[in-house]
């Protein structure tokens, strides 16, 4: 992402059309954002997870009934990851030390007393504010997919049936 962010807005002798060149403007803009890295970094973290296991359910005959037996553990690493408040402030870390290197800086948004368009998120830091806005939620709504997707019934009946 660095590559991308330290390439200068000058595009050289090529002929870009001007929607091109405003959506690479975008683009490069939103690499300068923290909510942007913090967000890449964390649902890469969190992706790193689930990887294995989503190229084992790609597989054919019997990696599919093993990959079925390491649902389970795949949705309780999740939540291991949840919990663990070290591992979340790495990541955190990890984002500020990638937004320094290109000079963006956390910033959050100011509290109000009375919020009408959405729920008011209680922070008492930029961490605390990026880790509950942003990584809790990812994770909560990756194990509550997974449970749904292979929920009781289908984790016992695959293994059962192929018998």
């Amino acid at each position: 992402m660095l590559a991308i962010v330290s390439c200068d807005d000058t595009y050289g002798d090529m002929n870009w059309d001007s929607k091109t060149i405003v959506t690479a403007n975008g683009l490069l803009k939103s690499y300068n954002n923290f909510n942007f890295i913090y967000s890449f970094i964390t649902t890469m973290n969190c992706m790193s997870v689930i990887k294995p296991l989503s190229i084992k359910l790609q597989y054919r005959t019997n990696d599919v009934v093993y990959a079925y037996s390491k649902i389970k553990d795949v949705i309780e690493e999740l939540k291991l990851i949840r919990a663990n408040e070290e591992l979340l402030h790495l990541w955190y870390e990890q984002a500020k030390s990638q937004a320094g290197s290109i000079g963006a800086e956390p910033q959050v948004p100011r509290i109000v007393g009375r919020q009408l368009g959405r729920d008011t998120v209680q922070y008492s830091s930029a961490e605390d504010f990026f880790r509950r806005t942003i990584a809790l939620l990812l994770l909560d709504h990756l194990i509550v997919e997974m449970q749904e997707r292979f929920g009781q019934q289908q984790i016992y009946w695959l293994p059962n049936s192929c018998i």
